[in-house]
Formats: structure tokens, C-alpha cells, sequence
């Protein structure tokens, strides 16, 4: 079983490795919907990979290097918030007075239920995307793949602790929700919504990219023999 290392080139979904002389792109988005949930049953699935050119190399690594100069740091929207929220404080506004409702405990489930759907609709919209955004850049599309069964070597803390990390965020996701269904504050589905999604998001964390950090190829399977 041959080691790996992966490399993130500026796509959320993809990230970059070589194997055997060859580079290739690891799809990273769940092929099954539990895997949104538990992050090692990922590590059983067949992954979509997608062999590249050294051309097509050069020009992920080319847009990669333009976009990282435009990235701000995420801090700025944490700080906006903090100023947003002392601001409003200080002159004793009450962001979430105009936010309450008065609906029923079973339409404030149905709103948590859609919006839970929202959220793993927007992420499959996100996925989507950056998808379109890579075929786009390489001028074909993502059909011809390769299945690959990649598992993590000597990471058991790191994921011990993300995992940790998970089940903190799907809990404050649970807590809004309940928040919003007791409370009857919108802002507090809003924030439901935005915290499951982040949640759903941080799958990518099965296949983490750096230096640090090693996967070896289990299986490697055809397009006509996967699972």
C-alpha cells in the first residue's frame, strides 16, 4: 500500500496527490450521506479521482497563486461581528427584538427539518460549484474517474480531536435549533442553519491536506468495477 501526502490547490472539493509518477485530484465530497456524519466511514468508500496533465497542473497551481493574494484573513468577519454586536450594546439596541414569532411547536419542527435540507442543499450547491469552477478552468469535465479507498496513517489524535470538534459544532447547531423552536427567534433557526452547515462542511476534514500528514491507497478500482 502506497503512501500519499495531499496538497490543497485553492479548491474546497479538490485536493491534489501523486501516485505512481502520475498526479491526481481527490474528490473529497462524500459519496454516501452518512459520511457527512461519521467522518471514518469515508475512509471505506470509494473516492472519485481524476488523473491530470502536467498542463492542467500548472494551471490549478497558476490561479491558486492569484487567488491567495486576494484572500483576507477570516478574522476581519470575526472582529465585524464582535464591533457589530459591542456596538449595538453600547446603545442598548436589541438585534433579535424584531425577530419573534408566534408559531407552533410542530411549524417551528417543520422549519428546523427545512432548514437542516437547506443547509446540505447549499453545500451541494457549493460543491457544484467548485466543480464547474475546475472543469471550467481545465477546459473538460470531470467524467473519466478513478475510484480510490484512502485511509489516514498515524493521525489518531488529529482526529480524535476534530472529531471532538464535530460533535462540539453539531451540538450548538442542536442547542439553536432548540433555541429557535422554545424561543420562537428566527435569528435563531438563521443560526442553526449557518452552524449545521459549517458541520456538513467540515467533512472535507476526512482528507486533509499538509505535510504532516499521510494517507495510504488501500484499493484503487475502475470506473467499471467500483463499489
Amino acid at each position: 500500500m502506497q503512501k500519499i501526502k495531499l496538497y490543497y490547490k485553492g479548491n474546497l472539493r479538490y485536493l491534489l496527490f501523486h501516485y505512481q509518477g502520475r498526479q491526481y485530484l481527490l474528490d473529497r465530497s462524500p459519496k454516501h450521506f452518512f459520511g457527512y456524519f461519521c467522518l471514518p466511514l469515508n475512509w471505506y468508500f470509494y473516492q472519485k479521482v481524476y488523473a491530470i496533465s502536467d498542463e492542467e497542473l500548472v494551471k490549478i497551481e497558476e490561479k491558486n497563486a492569484k487567488e491567495s493574494k486576494f484572500i483576507l484573513p477570516t478574522s476581519l468577519a470575526a472582529g465585524l461581528a464582535v464591533f457589530v454586536n459591542a456596538w449595538a450594546h453600547m446603545n442598548h439596541i436589541d438585534l433579535f427584538a424584531n425577530f419573534y414569532v408566534n408559531f407552533s411547536i410542530v411549524t417551528s419542527l417543520v422549519l428546523v427539518v427545512i432548514g437542516l435540507l437547506l443547509s446540505f442543499s447549499l453545500l451541494q450547491l457549493l460543491y457544484s460549484k467548485k466543480k464547474n469552477s475546475l472543469e471550467k478552468l481545465l477546459n473538460r469535465s470531470l467524467e473519466q474517474s478513478i475510484y480510490f479507498k484512502i485511509k489516514p496513517v498515524n493521525s489518531l489524535i488529529f482526529y480524535v480531536k476534530m472529531l471532538a470538534l464535530r460533535l462540539c459544532v453539531f451540538a450548538l447547531a442542536l442547542i439553536f435549533a432548540l433555541a429557535f423552536i422554545y424561543l420562537k427567534n428566527i435569528s435563531m433557526l438563521c443560526l442553526m442553519m449557518l452552524i449545521m452547515f459549517i458541520f456538513l462542511g467540515t467533512v472535507n476534514i476526512a482528507f486533509a491536506p499538509g505535510e504532516e500528514r499521510e494517507y495510504e491507497i488501500v484499493e484503487v478500482r475502475s470506473n467499471h468495477s467500483k463499489n
